[in-house]
């Protein structure tokens, strides 16, 4: 008898099962049995979201070959198991679950053929979606800073408020964030780290995007990037540099090359 994840109130045939094998599931991936022989087994996942097996059966005739290859693959499913997997949902993390379980019914039926390609791609599946909610986390964040920066300059210009140093920061801001978003998907990441690490790196991003606008505006100051005094443009000027200083991560290092190239030549 077969029954396939169930997650729904107790029906006679979940009362059954349950008492039969002396156990409290939460999603039931397969099970057989016989009352009369009092024997059969089941695969399941319990209430800590583990995924766990009860077997009744005689399994006397298993050869020695058999248990070994069976707890060899045992082992790498338990192994598999345990893959960090902190910041996904929980549905995420039964959907995982389900997968390797089907490595539990083949070795429980002595079918050992393909074992290491379920736990391969249960694991690559767990790797996408760690990888996807490190994403996430790190635009929600950043994205939730740059959306701030964008109202405030939007506020203050409205309100004729035009402050040169406030635009060219606000815009360094969003020049960063644009600059992660073009980058997403592209970057290797694991999802391994904590939300807060994930959080911090990414408005860790922004603030150094503020910091290369700032450079810029001195840099225009002081004349070591467009001499040109104040005016009219100075506005535009600061904005649009800012948001560019705050996209190009090589900005800064380029500024100081060229500031050392010139002492260097005097």
């Amino acid at each position: 008898m077969c029954k396939r994840n169930k997650d729904k109130p107790l029906d006679a045939n979940q009362e059954e099962y349950r008492e039969f094998f002396k156990i409290k599931d939460k999603v039931l991936l397969y099970y057989e049995m016989d009352k009369e022989k009092k024997e059969g087994y089941i695969v399941f996942i319990n209430d800590q979201n583990d995924l766990d097996y009860v077997d009744l059966r005689d399994n006397s005739s298993w050869s020695e070959d058999d248990k070994k290859t069976f707890q060899r693959y045992l082992g790498k499913i338990q192994t598999a198991e345990v893959t960090p997997c902190v910041n996904l949902s929980e549905k995420q993390v039964l959907a995982f679950k389900q997968y390797l379980g089907q490595g539990y019914l083949q070795i429980l039926q002595r079918d050992f053929e393909g074992i290491d390609e379920i736990i391969s791609n249960s694991l690559l599946f767990l790797q996408q979606r760690n990888v996807e909610k490190s994403r996430q986390l790190f635009l929600e964040s950043a994205g939730l800073v740059a959306l701030v920066a964008a109202i405030t300059g939007l506020t203050l210009y409205f309100t004729d408020y035009k402050n040169l140093w406030v635009y060219g920061i606000l815009f360094g801001i969003l020049g960063s964030f644009i600059s992660i978003w073009t980058r997403y998907g592209k970057e290797e990441m694991t999802g391994l780290a904590s939300v807060f690490l994930h959080i911090m790196e990414s408005i860790s991003r922004l603030f150094i995007g503020a910091i290369a606008s700032v450079v810029a505006m001195f840099a225009i100051r002081s004349g070591l990037m467009l001499a040109i005094g104040d005016g009219d443009g100075m506005f535009f000027l600061y904005c649009v540099f800012g948001f560019a200083a705050g996209f190009s991560e090589r900005f800064i290092p380029t500024l100081l090359e060229k500031i050392i190239k010139k002492e260097l030549d005097k």
